[in-house]
């Protein structure tokens, strides 16, 4: 990528001067905060309680453009595939850690897609924040993933992102780059991330990465009845990392990957509980129940 000040195609994008309809900067206030710092502005949104920062809100005098409409409905849409999914049946476990989180695998349209399901103090609303609003500042807490940002947000619920994920496999998988259109809501009182791979001409495939595809997947964070700061957390993970790779590597690689997110998650709401956030550290032990078996 060229650095904002050599003129980059995302940096252009971002302050409006492409010709693309949906530049940002048309229909957006500056990003005056790119880093989601904890200084930035938030509405709250009415129906779910979560914290909405300023800057995923539409001008009021700009109405979506039919590109930004569709992206909204291609976010739906995969959204309901995803939770579809991922509460279906005929789950067969992968690996399961002492600690109770599980990783389980089935096939789906002749692919086989990944499920980690594993409980996390923190507040379901809270991580939603953290995963969806907050993605520039995921690589500080998480390592599996060296860069993630927003490219486009398209309103409150909707976003087009950009992610690079770590080597993974001890290596043998080199670093891969993604593309996804994300969407979330609230589903059966569950907080859905939803998202899937798609193109954009901001993010063209980038030198020396190789361009993965997402197919549509999901976080989902379920509430606990009796503790409001507990969450079921599971992921939904059908992805294509390209390039000529075993299948077994990359099943060891993928659930290794889902293992390793759910434990930086859990050191990220014990950050958050020393900064005085109502969230601690978590353990699923004698917790983790069969869900969607």
């Amino acid at each position: 990528l060229l650095a904002p000040s050599e003129g980059g195609m995302l940096q252009r994008f971002i302050e409006g001067s492409t010709l693309y309809e949906g530049s940002v900067g048309n229909f957006y206030s500056p990003f005056e905060t790119p880093e989601n710092s904890d200084d930035e502005d938030e509405d709250i949104c009415e129906d779910s309680g979560v914290k909405i920062p300023k800057r995923f809100k539409r001008k009021k005098d700009h109405p979506l453009t039919e590109q930004e409409a569709e992206y909204i409905k291609m976010g739906e849409e995969m959204l309901t595939s995803a939770w579809r999914t991922l509460n279906s049946i005929d789950w067969k476990l992968e690996k399961q850690l002492e600690n109770g989180d599980r990783v389980q695998v089935k096939q789906v349209n002749g692919k086989k897609v990944f499920r980690l399901t594993g409980y996390v103090n923190i507040s379901p609303r809270q991580l939603l924040e953290e995963l969806f609003y907050k993605i520039e500042q995921v690589p500080t807490w998480n390592p599996t993933l060296v860069d993630c940002r927003t490219i486009q947000p398209i309103d409150e619920h909707t976003d087009i992102s950009y992610q690079v994920c770590a080597e993974a496999g001890g290596g043998v998988v080199s670093t891969r780059d993604f593309v996804n259109l994300r969407h979330w809501a609230v589903v059966e009182g569950a907080y859905v991330s939803a998202g899937g791979s798609i193109t954009h001409p901001a993010m063209p495939p980038q030198h020396k990465k190789v361009r993965g595809e997402n197919g549509p997947g999901c976080f989902a964070m379920r509430p606990v009845e009796g503790d409001p700061d507990l969450c079921l957390f599971q992921w939904l993970l059908d992805t294509d990392l390209k390039g000529w790779i075993p299948q077994s590597i990359i099943d060891k690689a993928l659930s290794g990957a889902q293992f390793d997110y759910i434990a930086h998650i859990r050191t990220r709401a014990a950050s958050l509980a020393t900064e005085g956030l109502n969230t601690s550290v978590a353990s699923c032990v004698d917790i983790v129940g069969e869900t969607g078996t």
